[in-house]
């Protein structure tokens, strides 16, 4: 596991999430770190995440 610095690079990034897909802040954060991070995915329990398609998403209820 690796830890990351909300840097300039990911604050716009979570904005752009934001603004396309409505999500909370929190949320598009950690998404943007993800992709950030060249993640293979994201694990959630929160179905409203599901549509986003930049990422492949688990939801835990489906693992």
């Amino acid at each position: 596991m690796e830890i990351y610095q909300v840097d300039e690079k990911i604050a716009v990034e979570s904005a752009r999430i934001r603004r396309k897909y409505s999500f909370r802040l929190l949320d598009s954060i950690q998404l943007a770190t993800a992709l950030y991070a060249k993640a293979q995915a994201f694990i959630t329990n929160d179905d409203r995440l599901k549509k986003f398609k930049e990422l492949k998403v688990i939801l835990l209820k489906e693992a």
